[in-house]
């Protein structure tokens, strides 16, 4: 029975949900759980085994990221047992169904390349190359009124609202005409929508503001909780939130609240210790860009996500603009033909971010334009040329403007107000970039990102100075010149934030996922210590 490795998603359904008790990893995974359930169901919690009973449809209860009973399909033999129907579903420990005595150190059938998966529980299955016995009974499941077979397949979590089936009961455990789901390794992926909003709390309301916003007025997030220091910034949401969701501690904030999502809009030296708390906390994370101030703190970053099984998006917003996106769907469709080279700039006339704050303090940002304003220019570009891997960079930085201006007023900033640098890939491709705060130019603002290859060049730019953006595509095809500008569709993403809420509720990815953040990251410390020391740098 051939079955795709892919992941199987299905419409939501109508099915009482009856959520099973909390359950320890030390406990066994087949005592009395069972008898709670009215319906083949299971509770499947992060790093936990669980036996779910595999029929024509499998319902699964998937704690926190999925509410509800969800279906799960798998390819029935040619030779398929059909059991007596049972209306009453009865579900109960039995001998093994197919009359073949279950060894006790039987292993079980291998996977994937030979492999056999390791299960997660102490005590069942095995652990490398130890052979331990069964400690758990065959459960039997007669199936529904449609005849249908029945078997058993064993499920961990993998991920937020997803689990995987690491072996079944063709071998061991039950009858091989009871077979339901292969013995490699497969994706069963949660279809089944929160039915309750995603709860959402913000850390920062400055530019955290948008956040909130965008969560207060989406339908499947409600606004839990805002984090500040300052109280004015705090009090426009009191009636959104409650003074009980006013908070100016995040740690008490997860504590009390243990929200779904939480967005991190904190200076950039924060990013990275406030992330963390709230992965560890069990909620997935939005995190402003750029990811952190340093290659070191994006990996640790990164790692509590893949270890907590939490969501980690970055807010690398410019790819949710909706010229970016149809730009995007011609780059991957080939229009490009190979990218070779890339040109991207974001440069401002006098835009300094609140100058004499944080931005302009190193300690607390990591750097001035480059890390504010290029780390959007360079992710669109290396996302339209398809994410190659950057190896070497050489960089430059200036303060001549900044520098007279602080001395003028007495304020405090030692970040650079202009960047320049190139950037060499794996693959062979360049790109050239430039950023800068303030700068004799005509604009107030010049955004613009052109990618050139062996077929055509895809441009994305502001007008009139200002955010509003379009694409543009240049080709020669029958000796013609050709130049488009191109028209999105009614498509035109929803914004960045309830994005990541659709993300979570639907088991999706998100389009700014950590290793997004991190290819970014690296060039940023690449370009930094190449203008330190005046020389190229390897990756």
């Amino acid at each position: 029975m051939a079955v795709p490795e892919e992941s199987f998603k299905f419409p939501p359904q109508d099915f009482p949900a009856q959520p099973l008790p909390h359950r320890t990893p030390r406990q066994s995974a087949l005592d009395p759980v069972f008898q709670h359930a009215p319906a083949p169901s299971g509770f499947i919690r992060k790093r936990m085994l669980m036996p779910i009973i595999a029929e024509r449809t499998a319902h699964l209860a998937i704690d926190k990221d999925c509410t509800g009973l969800v279906r799960t399909v798998p390819q029935l033999p040619a030779q398929t047992h059909r059991p007596p129907a049972d209306p009453q579903h009865d579900l109960r420990p039995v001998g093994n169904p197919a009359r073949r005595p279950l060894h006790p150190h039987r292993l079980p059938p291998r996977g994937q390349a030979g492999k056999r998966p390791r299960p997660l529980m102490p005590g069942i299955g095995f652990r490398g190359r130890h052979r331990q016995p069964h400690s758990a009974p065959v459960v039997e499941s007669p199936a529904p009124g449609n005849g249908i077979g029945r078997g058993m397949s064993w499920l961990f979590s993998h991920g937020a609202g997803r689990v995987r089936s690491a072996w079944h009961g063709s071998t061991g455990f039950a009858n091989r005409s009871t077979l339901l789901l292969p013995p490699r390794r497969v994706s069963v992926v949660c279809a089944m929508k929160k039915t309750s909003p995603l709860r959402c709390a913000v850390v920062g309301m400055g530019i955290g503001r948008h956040h909130a916003k965008a969560y207060a007025e989406h339908p499947g997030s409600q606004l839990v909780a805002v984090v500040d220091l300052d109280p004015a910034r705090l009090e426009p949401w009191r009636a959104t939130v409650g003074d009980e969701g006013l908070f100016d501690d995040y740690a008490a904030m997860l504590r009390a609240l243990k929200p779904d999502l939480v967005s991190v809009a904190l200076p950039n030296a924060l990013h990275g210790r406030v992330t963390i708390d709230a992965l560890r906390a069990g909620a997935h994370v939005l995190c402003e860009k750029p990811m952190a101030t340093s290659m070191k703190e994006a990996r640790k970053m990164q790692e509590e996500a893949r270890k907590a099984g939490r969501r980690l998006g970055i807010n690398l917003s410019y790819r949710f603009t909706a010229p970016a996106r149809a730009l995007k769907d011609l780059a991957d469709d080939g229009f490009l033909g190979t990218p070779y080279h890339a040109v991207t700039k974001w440069t401002r006339r006098d835009g300094f971010p609140g100058f004499g704050g944080w931005f302009g303090r190193k300690a607390l940002s990591g750097g001035g334009p480059l890390i504010d304003l290029g780390v959007h220019r360079l992710d669109l570009a290396m996302w339209l040329m398809g994410s190659p891997e950057p190896v070497t960079v050489s960089g430059a930085i200036h303060d001549h403007i900044a520098k007279a201006r602080a001395a003028a007023s007495g304020k405090t900033f030692d970040v650079e107000d202009f960047s320049t640098g190139f950037v060499r890939f794996a693959n062979g491709a360049s790109l050239v970039f430039e950023t800068s705060w303030a700068g004799h130019q005509e604009e107030p603002e010049s955004m613009m990102t052109m990618v050139m290859g062996t077929q055509g060049s895809l441009v994305h730019r502001n007008e009139g100075g200002g955010y509003q953006f379009v694409g543009e595509c240049f080709t020669e095809r029958a000796g013609h010149r050709l130049h488009s500008r191109i028209h999105p569709d009614s498509r035109a993403t929803s914004n960045p934030y309830q994005e990541m809420v659709a993300a979570i509720r639907e088991d999706r990815p998100y389009l700014a996922d950590a290793e997004d953040g991190l290819r970014v990251q690296k060039i940023l410390d690449g370009l930094y210590k190449s203008a330190r020391t005046g020389r190229e740098v390897r990756l």
